[in-house]
C-alpha cells in the first residue's frame, strides 16, 4: 500500500493540534507560568538566524526522505554527518573527546534499541508461523458488514500488533488481508492506510516494546515504568485522536483532494 505524503502530514498537523491544545490545557492546571513577554518580531528573525543549524536539520532529513533522495536509514546516517560537520566545522562545540563520548553513547543505545527489535522481530517470526494476523484479519472479514465496525475491530487489531510487531512486517502480513475487504465495505483505500498508520506510531509509545519508550529511558535516565506512566496522558490524547481520524476520513482525505 503506497500512501501518499499529504496523507500523513493532514494526520501529522492534526496530532500536532491536538497536543498543543493538552499542553496549553495541562499549563493552565497546573499554574505553569509563562516564559515571558511575546518576543517581537525582529527577536523572533534573530532566533530563528541563532537556530538554523537546528533547523536545517529536520529540513534536509525530511526534505531528502520526501524527495526521494536517499531513505529513511540513510537519513539518520546523513542527520549524523550534518551534526558532526555542523559541530566541529561551525559550531566549533564538538572536539575529539566529545565525539568519541557520542560514538560510546550512540552505540550503548543502538544496543539496547537492536536488541528490543531483534525480539519484537523474533515474536513477529512466531505470530507469523502460527498465522495468528492471518487468522485475525480473516475473523474482523467476517464479525460485521458494517465498515464503522470493521474500522472500530482494525483499530484494536493494529494497537495490538503495532506495539508488539515491527511496522514493515505486520503491514506484509495484515494488510494485504484486510485492504481487500475495506474497499468491498466502501472505505477509500487511503483512509485506511493513514488508519493504520496512525496506528503504527501509536504503537511507538505503547509499552512493551514501544521504541520510543526506550529511547526516552535511555535520555532520561529514568526507569521503565516512570516513562510508561509520564507518556500515559499523551497516550490518551493519540487514541481520542485516532477515532477522529477514523471516523472523520476527511481529515486525512482533505490535503490529498487539495493537491490532486
Amino acid at each position: 500500500m503506497v500512501i501518499p505524503f499529504f496523507v500523513i502530514l493532514g494526520a501529522g498537523i492534526f496530532f500536532a493540534l491536538l497536543m498543543v491544545v493538552y499542553s496549553l490545557f495541562r499549563a493552565v492546571r497546573e499554574g505553569i507560568p509563562r516564559s515571558g513577554r511575546r518576543p517581537s518580531p525582529v527577536r523572533v528573525v534573530l532566533l530563528l538566524w541563532q537556530a538554523k543549524y537546528a533547523i536545517g536539520a529536520p529540513v534536509l532529513v525530511l526534505g531528502g526522505i520526501y524527495s526521494g533522495a536517499f531513505t529513511p536509514t540513510e537519513a539518520g546516517a546523513i542527520a549524523c554527518i550534518y551534526a558532526l560537520i555542523v559541530g566541529v566545522f561551525f559550531q566549533k562545540t564538538l572536539y575529539l573527546k566529545g565525539i568519541i563520548e557520542c560514538f560510546a553513547e550512540g552505540a550503548k543505545s543502538s544496543a539496547m534499541i537492536m536488541f528490543v527489535i531483534a525480539s519484537a522481530n523474533l515474536f513477529a517470526w512466531l505470530m507469523a508461523s502460527a498465522q495468528i494476523p492471518a487468522i485475525a484479519a480473516q475473523a474482523i472479514s467476517t464479525i460485521s458488514a458494517n465498515k464503522y465496525v470493521f474500522l472500530l475491530l482494525v483499530n484494536i487489531l493494529f494497537l495490538f500488533i503495532g506495539s508488539l510487531l515491527d511496522t514493515p512486517a505486520a503491514i506484509v502480513i495484515i494488510v494485504t488481508i484486510l485492504e481487500p475487504i475495506a474497499v468491498n465495505l466502501g472505505i477509500d483505500p487511503i483512509h485506511l492506510g493513514a488508519v493504520i498508520v496512525v496506528n503504527f506510531v501509536i504503537g511507538y509509545i505503547t509499552a512493551p516494546f514501544g521504541y520510543n519508550l526506550f529511547v526516552t529511558k535511555t535520555i532520561t535516565g529514568r526507569g521503565m515504568g516512570q516513562v510508561s506512566m509520564s507518556v500515559m496522558p499523551f497516550l490518551l490524547v493519540c487514541l481520542l485522536g485516532l477515532m477522529m481520524v477514523t471516523y472523520i476520513p476527511q481529515i486525512t482525505l482533505v490535503l490529498p483532494a487539495l493537491f490532486n
